[in-house]
């Protein structure tokens, strides 16, 4: 039981320019631990960024111990276009065609969504290798697509989508989920219950916590100085909610500061919307820099949509890194076993609500530094206890010692 395959279209890894991915951490813990580790990926995807140029359909290659398979995929311009779609099924189809023949054969085969196209790939392998089948759920295709997407429960794509949902809900041997609430969604789909699940989050991946590189000149010359900053950093797009963060600072006054360091297609408008000169935009940073940028903010921001999918929990990234920088966060949303709330390490308001968003960056400009820092020491120490990628690999194990008992 030493040889796990993980097939996720949007793995990225040091060599393909990604400063780190889930499941690079994953195999990477899971290799130090004496497994054989393959990833199966693709050449380009949007999240994380990545466009390997490579002339043949499939490159198997090495590093730090791992495999990786390189499927190679058409490039799309948008997230939110067909060429994303088109990328999906490219993926699959090519995935059948793979030379598996020279990998060793899988115990244990993780299929991880957004794209539930996969589904069709692990089921193939299950029958061709008689192996277990975990299926992980980052984002819950294709709800996601229809509450952010805008579109209709009755196109085709997403009745299709669905039904491939639904084979994998019923019959891969485990369901994992980034989301503490997804069963909900799965049972309420299965009309049944399901034993078979496990909520492992995102997490944070020590070795690279404890040496970070130092933030490069450019962005730590135009933080501002002497003000109480507020911080955000990550992806700037539709998912992200951030008009109304905008819009509370536009009504702060001279003391308060928002730094936003991000990337997206929603910059450009955020941008225009901003009427204080204190709002600063400053382009992205490497994930080594995250831990000495969040170190010059005072307060942490998050936002998100007032929409029913969050009601099964979120589980960005971002939101372990804010954790582990040790200050306090507010977080706007009505989110399913919120975080923050459980952790007890800021405030949580309603969505879309820039008073609320106001009056909590006021309120932690106000409090005491060392209430402040108490918030923040909780968040920490929770991610810690909790968000180590040792102790969600140790989860893992756990599901493959059950599936071979």
């Amino acid at each position: 039981m030493n040889n796990i395959w993980i097939i996720n279209q949007h793995i990225g890894t040091p060599s393909m320019g990604v400063d780190g991915h889930r499941h690079y951490y994953l195999a990477k813990t899971l290799y130090n631990r004496d497994y054989n580790v393959t990833l199966l990926t693709s050449t380009f995807s949007h999240v994380p960024r990545k466009n390997i140029k490579q002339s043949k359909n499939f490159e198997v290659k090495e590093e730090e111990g791992i495999t990786l398979g390189l499927v190679k995929t058409p490039r799309y311009a948008s997230a939110r276009g067909l060429g994303r779609i088109w990328s999906m099924i490219i993926f699959m189809i090519k995935l059948f065609c793979f030379p598996f023949s020279i990998l060793d054969c899988p115990d244990v085969v993780i299929v991880s969504s957004p794209s539930l196209l996969s589904i069709l790939n692990g089921l193939l392998l299950k029958r061709k290798y008689g192996c277990k089948l975990i299926l992980e759920i980052r984002d819950i295709w294709p709800l996601s697509i229809i509450e952010l997407g805008g579109f209709s429960k009755y196109n085709p794509l997403v009745v299709f989508l669905r039904w491939v949902e639904l084979i994998g809900y019923k019959r891969y041997d485990h369901i994992t989920s980034l989301l503490p609430l997804a069963k909900e969604h799965i049972e309420n789909l299965l009309k049944r219950s399901r034993s078979n699940f496990t909520h492992i989050p995102n997490g944070i991946y020590l070795d690279e916590k404890e040496a970070p590189v130092k933030l490069n000149y450019c962005t730590k010359s135009n933080i501002p100085k002497e003000k109480f900053i507020v911080g955000y950093a990550g992806s700037l797009g539709v998912a992200n909610a951030m008009n109304p963060v905008i819009d509370a600072a536009n009504m702060c006054g001279e003391d308060i500061a928002l730094c936003i360091v991000g990337e997206g297609y929603e910059k450009s408008s955020l941008e225009k919307i901003s009427t204080n000169k204190n709002t600063i935009f400053l382009d992205s940073v490497s994930k080594r820099e995250v831990v000495d940028l969040l170190d010059h903010f005072d307060v942490l921001i998050l936002s998100w949509h007032d929409i029913s999918l969050y009601r099964f929990g979120v589980s960005a990234n971002k939101i372990f890194d804010y954790m582990y920088s040790g200050k306090p966060i507010i977080m706007a949303g009505n989110i399913g076993e919120n975080v923050i709330e459980l952790a007890n390490c800021g405030i949580a308001v309603k969505p879309n609500d820039h008073q609320a968003i106001f009056e909590a960056i006021v309120k932690l400009r106000d409090m005491d530094s060392e209430e402040r820092k108490r918030l923040g020491d909780n968040g920490r120490e929770y991610v810690m206890r909790n968000n180590d990628f040792n102790i969600l690999t140790t989860r893992y194990e756990e599901i493959f010692n059950f599936l071979y008992s």
